[in-house]
């Protein structure tokens, strides 16, 4: 089971093992076009070692809420230390290059799935998106239940609208293997 980045470990790892069944949350994974291995190396030589990524504009605040509000009691996104700290947190670009040879790994492992699969997404996820997951889906060979609920990227977490319809699917996607030992 994987959740996220997870789901994308998951399936790498899937490819490779043969689990009984796999269960995949909102599964991370990125298609990319061909030239991009192309351009990614010269490009990489003129890009900054890190990156501020809480510094964008389009990362808000309000998207850390309910996952800060589970994950982490007592963080407060208002305090405006805590804003200034999650602005001082760099990440390394390497970071970002190993998403993409995740992605790739994925990518050429997705035929190698040959179990069970469940894969539940948040109809309103801004992080995975649903189309990128339908896409993702669409090359795995193997049986596979795809289930989309009313949640957003963290629909493993009970604040979230789609928490209800995320466990139910786990609990009964798993219960058939519990039958069978």
């Amino acid at each position: 089971m994987g959740y996220s980045l997870g789901g994308g470990i998951s399936l790498a790892v899937a490819s490779r093992t043969k689990p009984d069944g796999l269960i995949l949350l909102s599964p991370f994974w990125k298609a990319e076009p061909w030239w991009v291995k192309w351009l990614a190396l010269p490009v990489r030589t003129i890009l900054p070692v890190s990156i501020y990524p809480f510094r964008t504009r389009w990362l808000r605040p309000e998207q850390f809420r309910a996952a800060s509000t589970e994950l982490l009691p007592g963080f407060n996104l208002d305090d405006p230390q805590v804003r200034r700290s999650l602005m001082d947190i760099r990440l390394p670009m390497v970071f970002l290059e190993q998403f993409r040879r995740l992605s790739q790994l994925i990518i050429k492992g997705l035929s190698n799935i040959r179990v069970p699969t469940l894969v539940v997404q948040g109809k309103f996820d801004p992080v995975v998106l649903p189309q990128g997951t339908k896409a993702l889906i669409r090359q795995i060979r193997a049986p596979l239940e795809y289930i989309e609920t009313e949640g957003d990227h963290n629909i493993n977490q009970r604040s979230n609208p789609g928490y209800a319809a995320t466990e139910a699917a786990v609990i009964g996607f798993a219960e058939q293997f519990r039958m069978k030992n």
